[in-house]
């Protein structure tokens, strides 16, 4: 299963790089005259900040090192942000998709006025058999609807 996910993952980022690449190429067609006409200050500049680039570079390498857990566990997150899944809750000839519960039980816990910010947890239990989901707000508050 993690082999197909990475599979997937791999999939949607060659389709993005593949959306992406023109219209980077066109990007550096069009800057490529000002790096040119920059190219000699760049230079200079480059010159008089290397002394103070040597001295930075252990201080750079620390954050780096410290930056790799960070960056594995965001990218890690955003591929499980960017995979699309739907749960559906099938029960004798009826079916449900969760969203559509989740958001019928946040609309149920909003409609007594309460605001959203003040929602921090919420716990839904989903009992086909009474064709309901319970669902405790804020380790709380309680409700039902019907599903």
């Amino acid at each position: 299963m993690a082999d197909k996910n990475k599979a997937t993952i791999k999939e949607m980022v060659q389709e993005a790089r593949e959306k992406v690449e023109p219209q980077i190429k066109k990007a550096k067609e069009k800057a490529q005259p000002y790096i040119e006409k920059m190219e000699p200050t760049i230079e200079k500049a480059k010159k008089k900040a290397q002394p103070y680039i040597d001295k930075m570079e252990p201080t750079i390498e620390k954050a780096k090192s410290k930056a790799q857990p960070v960056v594995r566990e965001a990218v890690g997150k955003a591929a499980k942000a960017a995979t699309k899944t739907e749960v559906f809750l099938q029960f004798g000839d009826h079916e449900k998709r969760i969203d559509d519960v989740i958001e019928k039980v946040r609309e149920d816990y909003l409609s007594d006025g309460k605001n959203v910010r003040d929602l921090k947890k919420l716990h839904i239990y989903i009992k086909p058999e009474d064709h309901a989901a319970y669902y405790v707000a804020n380790a709380n508050e309680t409700g039902r609807v019907s599903l």
